[in-house]
């Protein structure tokens, strides 16, 4: 049986609408664009080597851009705000060093705009950091050991002209108080007189600090002698002598009294023990110097003992001794109602300033000051 026209133009009109649907399918199951956002993220780091810092942003406007030429339909609201990066770090970095960026986006960017977005966390390593010169604070001072060992002080002298400003030094956390002998360790501290990190301070401007501190051995160029052999003979000797010049000058004698002879007998070095520091009336070392005294008189002949006291034995660098000041020294001092006189009775009374024995001597001047003093001795009688 021959089909109509009619019904052959029912069965081409399906097969125009089966096409025609067909073809709209398919459009309809058109592959989204892709698009990889971590292409969008731009960073720099600025800095100096090791201290380097970054910055970073997200480029929305590039990314919207991008969108149009796709012909990818969206508001700038659907867009804008909805990534958010998060750096493990972003100071204190180097040349070569990876920062590693956590990448999360919204919601609504995906929902409402018809596109994949490729995004997941990734690294950037850092580059492009200046090198930053070494900076040495103790270029630019002298320390200066100076007073006398084991009472010595340090000081510091400026040199030159520093590239970092403002810096201060202290020995031993500032401790104005403390002396030093020869051989002690100082510890030197550099640090900035505005309170500022020193370290901070040479990274802002371009330098990598060394150290802001530095250890150095104390040596002054004189030492307060602290035993008994490290005096010399010839100082003792020349002592010894002047010491006799100062009795004969504190001494009146009357016509009637004669000196028959002046022996020396020994002295007596006492040392200011360690840990105790030399003050007004309390000195580093004493050297007593003994004589026992002959005297004849109306009433008989005697002895007693006198004693001539110098403070501050030191060595010089060429290694003699010598006394601080010769000229500052102590001795017995007495009066008819002083206990530290020595009596000669008879028709008249006759009286010496000084001691009857050498025990008396030690006792009385000696031993009050063995608390504070290590005490050697030589004496004799």
């Amino acid at each position: 049986m021959k089909c109509s026209v009619k019904v052959k133009a029912l069965i081409s009109a399906a097969a125009v609408v089966g096409l025609i649907f067909a073809i709209g399918g398919c459009k309809g199951l058109a592959k989204p664009k892709e698009i990889d956002l971590t292409q969008y993220v731009r960073t720099s780091f600025f800095g100096y080597d090791t201290v380097g810092k970054l910055e970073y942003s997200f480029d929305y406007d590039e990314l919207m851009d991008d969108m149009e030429d796709m012909k990818i339909k969206f508001d700038d609201d659907d867009v804008e705000g909805t990534v958010k990066l998060t750096p493990d770090k972003v100071d204190g970095l180097s040349n070569g060093d990876k920062v590693k960026f956590e990448m999360d986006v919204k919601g609504r960017l995906e929902k409402r705009i018809d596109a994949v977005f490729i995004y997941d966390d990734f690294d950037v390593k850092v580059s492009g950091l200046k090198e930053r010169t070494l900076f040495d604070p103790f270029e630019y001072v002298d320390v200066l050991f100076l007073g006398t060992s084991p009472q010595g002080y340090v000081m510091f002298e400026p040199k030159g002209s520093s590239p970092v400003p403002n810096i201060n030094y202290m020995a031993d956390d500032g401790d104005s108080y403390r002396t030093y002998k020869n051989g002690d360790v100082v510890t030197i501290t550099a640090y900035c007189q505005d309170y500022k990190d020193l370290g901070d301070a040479c990274s802002e401007l371009g330098y990598e600090l060394v150290s802001n501190t530095k250890e150095c051995t104390f040596m002054s160029r004189e030492e307060y002698v602290a035993s008994l052999d490290q005096i010399d003979p010839i100082l003792i000797n020349e002592l010894t002598e002047h010491g006799i010049d100062i009795f004969y000058s504190k001494t009146n004698w009357l016509d009637d009294e004669v000196i028959d002879a002046i022996d020396y007998c020994g002295v007596y070095f006492l040392c200011l023990n360690d840990g105790l520091d030399a003050y007004y009336g309390r000195n580093s070392n004493y050297l007593y110097i003994v004589y026992m005294i002959t005297v004849t008189n109306p009433n008989e002949t005697l002895h007693y003992f006198y004693y001539v006291r110098y403070m501050d034995i030191l060595t010089r660098p060429n290694g003699s001794c010598d006394v601080y000041n010769i000229n500052d020294v102590d001795y017995p001092y007495g009066s008819t109602y002083s206990g530290d006189t020595v009596w000669s009775e008879g028709k008249r009374s006759f009286y010496y300033v000084g001691y009857p024995d050498v025990n008396t001597l030690y006792n009385k001047v000696i031993v009050p000051q063995s608390e504070d003093y290590t005490i050697e001795t030589n004496v004799f009688e």
